[in-house]
């Protein structure tokens, strides 16, 4: 499936604003793990948030669009 923005460059902006949405549903997704300390919810908020950002970042449409497909097989 050809996806709206597939041949063209992003320009800044948009790399920031995948970023930013990529690292709030990791730091989200990072919630979700219920670390037994203060810290481990640091580390676990905080790694979801950058692996979320950088993948949403680098993928862009595709990121999301795998997302959310993964999200019908959730109970």
């Amino acid at each position: 499936m050809a996806l709206p923005n597939d041949g063209v460059p992003p320009d800044r902006f948009e790399l920031r604003v995948r970023f930013v949405c990529g690292a709030l549903l990791g730091a989200f997704l990072g919630l979700q793990l219920d670390p037994a300390t203060p810290a481990m919810l640091a580390v676990s908020v905080g790694a979801g948030a950058l692996v979320g950002g950088l993948l949403a970042r680098h993928f862009g449409d595709r990121f999301w669009e795998r997302f959310l497909r993964s999200l019908r097989w959730w109970p």
